[in-house]
């Protein structure tokens, strides 16, 4: 009986590992996926923490993946120095007001500001 116990807990031990396994395989090839393609993607969480942000998201907004990963965007975040564009898509409500605001350096505004990257 013990025997079979142990065989029973063995099988379920391998299935759960192949499919912790393949569980992996198909994230990073999602990843793979979503990290190649043209337009800028950022992935956040219910909490706004950023889960991903893609290469093309880092050339249209000039910022790197390891800056951003890991941030819990608020919309404060406008006066942060190189965050404006970023935090006005994320918050298009700020547009506006952003707008209005003077402008540092030559950054374009969000509500004046295509947030779509060139192919």
């Amino acid at each position: 009986m013990l025997a079979i116990v142990l065989v029973l807990v063995g099988v379920t031990a391998y299935r759960a590992a192949q499919t912790d396994r393949d569980t992996k395989i198909e994230r990073n090839e999602l990843k793979s996926i979503l990290a190649s393609i043209d337009d800028a993607l950022i992935v956040y969480d219910k909490d706004f923490r950023a889960v991903f942000f893609n290469p093309s998201a880092e050339r249209l907004f000039r910022m790197t993946a390891k800056t951003v990963l890991g941030h819990r965007f608020v919309p404060q975040d406008v006066e942060r120095e190189g965050w404006r564009t970023l935090i006005q898509v994320i918050f298009p409500s700020l547009a506006p007001a952003s707008c209005r605001a003077p402008r540092k350096r030559n950054i374009p505004s969000a509500g004046c500001f295509v947030h779509r990257s060139a192919a």
